[in-house]
């Protein structure tokens, strides 16, 4: 019986410090929060993925940035410039997803409030370069 436990015991350490390391790694971007009259948010990072979204291109597994709104913006813009490539634009917010395939991808209008997950995705597989996404209420 003695032996047993320390084997559970031996078993159950590495697991629960594997646990432990996997809930101290940060999430791959804080939740940005926004609400009327917010300064310009600009976020780097590299596009695509290896996900085909079937949709909006190939993105990554996890949104490039995710945005909470807090309280409903009359008007709202998230673009994306590249220097390189075919850049996507995909948003998964509370009313579905949206979509920007056009070669300066952007999506502006009335946002309710919610979580969105923003994908800079790519056209094709395979392909990723740096890119820069700005949200502004700027027209």
């Amino acid at each position: 019986m003695l032996q047993i436990s320390r084997l559970r015991q031996k078993a159950i350490f590495p697991v629960a410090l594997a646990f432990t390391f996997l809930l101290a790694i940060p999430a791959n971007s804080e939740p940005i929060k926004v609400r009327t009259h917010f300064n310009v948010n600009t976020i780097q990072g590299q596009s695509g993925g290896k996900i085909n979204s079937r949709v909006c291109g190939f993105i990554s597994s996890k949104p490039s940035q995710v945005i909470e709104v807090i309280e409903r913006i009359d008007y709202m813009r998230v673009a994306v410039s590249t220097k390189g490539g075919q850049p996507t634009l995909l948003i998964k917010g509370p009313n579905g997803n949206l979509c920007s395939m056009k070669p300066n991808p952007e999506i502006a209008g009335v946002w309710v409030p919610g979580r969105y997950s923003i994908y800079v995705g790519q056209r094709s597989a395979n392909s990723q370069y740096n890119f820069t996404l700005s949200i502004s209420q700027k027209r």
